[in-house]
C-alpha cells in the first residue's frame, strides 16, 4: 500500500467516527465519509486489496453503481459492513507502521 501514514490515520478516523457504535449513522454523514474515502483512495488500491481483486475491476463495479451486488459475492452484508472490515485492515497497517494500540484508539 502506497498511502501516507498521515493519510491511513486520517482514513481511520473518518471511518470510526462514522462508525461509532451507539451513534445512528445518517445517510449525510455516511455520504461525506464515502467521499472522504475516495478521495485518499483514488485509485481504489486499497479498497480493493481488501477483496484481493484488481483496483480497476473494483473502480468499474463501483461506476457501474453494482457496488453492493459485488461486494455481496464476496460476502459483505451491505456497503457499511465492508467499510467496517476496511476499518479493521488500516487499523492493522498503522499497527504494522509503529503505531501502538493506545495511539490509534486516540484518534479514533
Amino acid at each position: 500500500m502506497k498511502l501516507a501514514t498521515k493519510t491511513i490515520a486520517s482514513l481511520y478516523s473518518t471511518i470510526a467516527s462514522a462508525l461509532k457504535p451507539g451513534v445512528e449513522l445518517h445517510k449525510t454523514t455516511w455520504q461525506r465519509c464515502k467521499k472522504i474515502i475516495h478521495k485518499h483512495d483514488r485509485k481504489a488500491e486499497l479498497r480493493a486489496s481488501l477483496l484481493g481483486v484488481k483496483p480497476e475491476d473494483f473502480r468499474e463495479q463501483e461506476r457501474k453503481g453494482r457496488l453492493a451486488n459485488y461486494l455481496e459475492k464476496f460476502g459483505f452484508k451491505n456497503e457499511q459492513s465492508f467499510y467496517v472490515a476496511l476499518l479493521g485492515k488500516l487499523r492493522h497497517e498503522l499497527r504494522q507502521r509503529g503505531w501502538s494500540a493506545h495511539k490509534i484508539a486516540a484518534i479514533a
